[in-house]
């Protein structure tokens, strides 16, 4: 009987001064682990922008992993990753392939993913905790489509995997695209390109409750603010986040047309050839933010474009007439432009309409040097005899006089071989 009373209260006694303490205990862990598992997943605990930069420069280690998942493109991409390598000089870098790479090695470095999902499975896995989402056909960022076959995507984001470290994705839509897709450390926390221009970038908010969220005020959507603004019989006209005055736009494109009439009549060519896209631009800041180059006027000739400068204080329509590089590829052909398809047709310098009235432009390299003269450009225009109006090359040429004073100057020879 003494037994059991002494048990009973010892029963009693524990459930007070132990029980409720280890509830707490419990309760507390149970708030604590919770806590921090919301903290990792929610964005909005995550470090900044500065942060994760500081810690991938401070400990100076890169996972670089490539898709291989394809293996007609696993070469290809593990040569990108290599030249990735090599360019980096401030990071140490360890390559893997997606098969290689494991969950631990995600979580314990600061990580650069390269590839398509199709090639990179690991992209599949992570796409439902990024801003990007990998669709069959396309990607959706913010709830915006990208389903063109050239569109990629480059981002820098947190690492889901430890959003204490970060990642750098670079993916899209086709393998060649991913892999011609020039690498740089952007200035923008995302970039999206469509056949190697810019159409989209911006950062994320980094204000403390916005941190990593969508922010419209850093957003740009070069694709909404590009217009055509006029097509003619040989060309497309696009302005790009400005409206060009309509009187102005018609006398460019008629220069434009009358000099492609011109050099249709001159190489006696008649084919209907594709429509040339002519990118106008009103600052050079949004010029370089899409295509990459801040020149006054730049061709593309592989997509049949040109992009030109047009301030209110400075031009490149007549800097460089880039669109006659287009017309005389795409008229003569390279067999009837000996110097190639970066030497444009200068009516104006060279009135007879002569071959030796190609000269160099100036976003290329010239197609004379003072120390080097092609023969036979000179032997043709010493047939030809050139008139005094037009770029002559031959001895008794304003030309050939300039480089025998250069000459006399340097001590070089004048004589072309």
């Amino acid at each position: 009987m003494l037994f059991k009373i002494c048990t009973g209260r010892f029963m009693k006694s524990f459930r007070l001064a132990h029980i409720i303490p280890l509830v707490i205990i419990l309760i507390a862990s149970v708030y604590y682990l919770g806590g921090a598992r919301v903290k990792q997943e929610d964005h909005r605990y995550w470090p900044g922008r500065e942060e994760l930069f500081e810690r991938l420069f401070n400990e100076r280690r890169l996972l670089f992993v490539y898709g291989a998942s394809r293996p007609e493109f696993a070469a290809r991409y593990q040569a990108f990753a290599e030249n990735y390598k090599n360019r980096s000089r401030r990071l140490s870098v360890t390559i893997k392939s997606d098969r290689e790479t494991t969950s631990e090695d995600l979580k314990n470095n600061a990580v650069y993913l390269v590839g398509t999902p199709a090639s990179n499975h690991w992209l599949r896995k992570l796409s439902a905790r990024l801003p990007v989402k990998f669709e069959d056909g396309g990607f959706e960022f913010f709830g915006k489509a990208y389903r063109d076959s050239s569109d990629v995507i480059s981002l820098f984001y947190p690492n889901p995997e430890n959003p204490q470290l970060p990642l750098q994705v670079l993916s899209g839509n086709r393998e060649e695209e991913v892999l011609a897709f020039e690498l740089f450390r952007q200035s923008s926390d995302y970039r999206i390109v469509r056949h190697g221009n810019c159409i989209a970038l911006g950062s994320f908010a980094q204000e403390e409750g916005r941190r990593w969220a969508f922010d419209s005020a850093n957003h740009h959507d070069f694709a909404a603010e590009t217009k055509l603004a006029k097509e003619t019989a040989h060309f497309r006209f696009h302005t790009h986040g400005f409206a060009l005055p309509a009187e102005e736009l018609d006398r460019l494109a008629s220069t434009c047309e009358q000099n492609y009439q011109r050099l249709a009549a001159f190489f006696g060519n008649a084919a209907v050839l594709p429509a040339i896209d002519y990118h106008l631009y009103a600052t050079f800041e949004e010029k370089g933010l899409i295509t990459s180059n801040t020149q006054l006027a730049h061709c593309d000739l592989p997509r049949r474009e040109v992009h030109v400068m047009l301030g209110d204080w400075i031009s490149g329509t007549q800097a460089a007439k880039p669109v006659c590089a287009f017309t005389s590829r795409r008229i003569g052909g390279s067999a009837a432009m000996p110097f190639g398809p970066a030497s444009f047709f200068s009516p104006a310098i060279c009135r007879r309409w002569r071959i030796c009235s190609i000269i160099g432009c100036s976003n290329s390299n010239p197609i004379w040097s003072w120390n080097r003269w092609p023969p036979r450009w000179w032997r043709f225009c010493w047939n030809v005899g050139a008139g005094k109006n037009s770029c002559k090359t031959t001895r008794d040429g304003p030309l050939h006089r300039t480089k025998q004073r250069h000459s006399k100057q340097t001590g070089t020879s004048s004589s072309p071989r």
